[in-house]
């Protein structure tokens, strides 16, 4: 998401295409007893034209189910004088009042150490706001970001926070996706200035230049790569620690959270974002909160959702149990009509529930492209309708965990040796599991790093940072199903005992394998999705074969549809979404469902419609339902009760 400073910045500076260019698992509850939010995040605008916010109240009134909790976003260019911030200040409260009036939750969003911009070079040690310039690993320094160890920018960003919060009284601050390590251009990943490097051989009795650092983190000199990644990691959570000590003074009951995104495949960021979040929680002892997930700006390329899905999977799954509320990001930046259309914001809203999260925050109005009564009547509109359905979903699914295939990236990833050919950075970054985005339309389940899987898909992204004994012990756990080349590199191990098996009937173009605990082994040519039905099915087969027939979803009829499982803390099936992936209405799909309570009733359930109860026919101890129409790319969910 970019910030309200930075959109003003590259529009100046004429970078906006630049800035466009670059950029389920453990159970756990949802922030308020099971109930889901709907957050709109707004823009210093909101609150500072008093006639727009006098338009976005009467919006809320019209469609008074379409938001639960409101962002606000506050001015961000700390130079602002005092007469004017306490001005800033006296329209944000009187929007606040005015919010609480309707029903609606108060929050803030702000900026920290600062976004992209890739033009914006420091001559000197400090940047234009009188603070030590962020530096990158090639001694570039950002003009308009921020160490984040400044202690002066620290105490600032402190005494700002608690500002605001003092009046407003938030239930919570979620800090912007600007705090990250990665893609602060024109620094590539940060902090090398001569500060941070001081510290960090401090801390581990180092006496590296910034050279010799790069060069070691290169080379792979002994623990460099995860102390440095820690050190980093531990910058980030002093800012939110900061931040939070203060606020907690001023306002008690405020959350802190942060804004995190989809770089699971930057390894530089770490594993996860624990380090900040367990920070916050320590200074407030209140349960942090959490919105993953960026990007997917339109829905011109639909299937991009899917991606995006998959890859707040993974944030949620690594997220520290004591995180309450977990708002994923459904963004439309610049916020015009040409871009997001009203039923993409619904469709996501259910596939991203179904990974984990229980809210959902909408950057959807924040730029102010169209009249607030254009929002109202389509955005609004969508969401208000919509409301029941993701509200019975979170409701229902309290306690559940992903129980589809798993897609498994290394925590040890980044501490790969880079191989010949390969660019020596080649280490920062994976693309490990990007076979799921295609596999995903044939109807495979997918809920990558959930507890609950019953088998996991592996690539040779995936395997090159893997050790031999985390292959045998993923081996070891359940089924696998890999490609060739994902073979080939597990054959290269000389892995002790695996053994092969006889393919069984009625599956083809596979070939299949047992590891010494008896888990089995599936290995396709190559992943793709470039088949008939009758190959559709045996890919189905396949996986299903590898979870032992377990794979607790199946879709028997011809459809390009992603399929999402929760299941409850016995295994058995809560849930089921489906998505019809496609340009074309569906009329029906055909659906095996498995570990169903006996008994078990089915009810279709589908945003602006009525419940229908699905006839279910027992198959042994599975039951196959048939759903009605699903109309082009959107969702519905199955409810199973016993």
């Amino acid at each position: 998401m970019i910030s309200f400073r930075s959109f003003s910045a590259f529009v100046a500076a004429g970078l906006l295409l630049a800035a466009l260019s670059a950029c389920s698992g453990p159970a756990r509850e949802s922030a308020a007893e099971g109930e889901f939010r709907s957050i709109i995040r707004l823009w210093p605008s909101h609150h500072l034209d008093e006639t727009l916010e006098g338009q976005l109240v009467e919006a809320f009134k019209e469609y008074p189910r379409c938001c639960d909790e409101v962002w606000f976003c506050v001015e961000d260019d700390y130079r602002i004088d005092s007469v004017d911030r306490a001005e800033c200040r006296r329209k944000l409260d009187k929007a606040a009042s005015d919010m609480r009036a309707l029903g609606i939750i108060p929050s803030l969003q702000t900026v920290t150490i600062g976004h992209p911009n890739p033009e914006a070079v420091a001559s000197a040690d400090t940047n234009i706001f009188g603070y030590r310039a962020m530096t990158g690993a090639d001694g570039v320094r950002c003009a308009t970001q921020t160490c984040p160890r400044d202690t002066a920018f620290l105490n600032m960003q402190a005494e700002y926070h608690a500002y605001y919060s003092r009046t407003l009284q938030p239930d919570n601050i979620f800090i912007d996706d600007d705090l990250r390590i990665t893609q602060h251009y024109p620094a590539e990943s940060i902090c090398f200035c001569d500060s941070c490097i001081a510290g960090f051989n401090r801390e581990y009795d180092h006496s590296y230049s910034r050279d010799g650092l790069v060069r070691a983190l290169v080379d792979n000199d002994g623990d460099v790569r995860r102390n440095w990644i820690a050190f980093s990691q531990e910058s980030i959570a002093m800012v939110g620690r900061y931040i939070a000590r203060e606020v907690h003074k001023v306002s008690p009951a405020t959350h802190l959270g942060l804004q995190h995104v989809n770089f699971h495949f930057n390894l530089l960021e770490g594993w996860d974002w624990n380090r900040f979040f367990d920070a916050v929680e320590e200074e407030t002892g209140l349960s942090p909160v959490s919105r993953p997930g960026h990007g997917f700006y339109n829905d011109h390329n639909p299937r991009q959702m899917i991606e995006k899905a998959y890859g707040i999977s993974r944030q949620i799954a690594r997220l520290s149990p004591s995180v309450s509320l977990i708002a994923p990001e459904i963004e439309g930046y610049l916020h015009k009509s040409t871009g997001k259309s009203p039923q993409s914001l619904c469709t996501e809203t259910l596939l991203y529930l179904g990974m984990g999260a229980n809210s959902m925050s909408y950057a959807i109005i924040c730029a102010n492209q169209e009249p607030m009564q254009w929002y109202a009547d389509n955005y609004f509109k969508a969401l208000d309708t919509y409301h029941s359905l993701f509200q019975d979903y979170v409701s229902h699914n309290r306690g559940t965990a992903g129980g589809g295939i798993g897609s498994y990236i290394s925590p040890d990833h980044v501490t790969r040796d880079v191989r010949p050919g390969e660019s020596e950075w080649a280490w920062t970054s994976t693309r490990a599991g990007d076979c799921i985005f295609e596999l995903a339309p044939l109807g495979l389940p997918f809920t990558p790093e959930a507890s609950a899987t019953t088998a996991t898909v592996l690539d040779l992204p995936a395997l090159l940072g893997m050790s031999d004994s985390e292959i045998s012990s993923l081996m070891a756990k359940e089924g696998i199903v890999m490609d060739a080349a994902a073979w080939n590199e597990v054959s290269s191990r000389n892995i002790p005992g695996i053994k092969p098996l006889d393919v069984p009937e009625g599956l083809s173009g596979v070939s299949c394998f047992e590891s010494p605990e008896g888990r089995r082994i599936a290995v396709l040519p190559v992943f793709t999705s470039d088949v008939n039905n009758a190959g559709r099915l045996n890919i189905l087969r396949i996986f299903d074969w590898a979870s032992e027939g377990k794979m607790r979803v199946v879709l028997e009829s011809p459809a390009q549809a992603v399929l999402v499982p929760r299941v409850s803390g016995d295994g058995s099936l809560r849930s089921v979404i489906f998505l019809n992936a496609t340009i074309s209405d569906l009329p029906s799909a055909t659906l095996r469902l498995r570990d169903c309570p006996a008994g078990s009733r089915f009810v279709w359930k589908s945003g602006g419609n009525r419940d229908i109860r699905l006839k279910a026919e027992a198959d042994g101890e599975d039951y196959i339902v048939t759903l009605p129409a699903v109309k082009a790319w959107d969702a519905g969910w199955i409810k199973i009760t016993d």
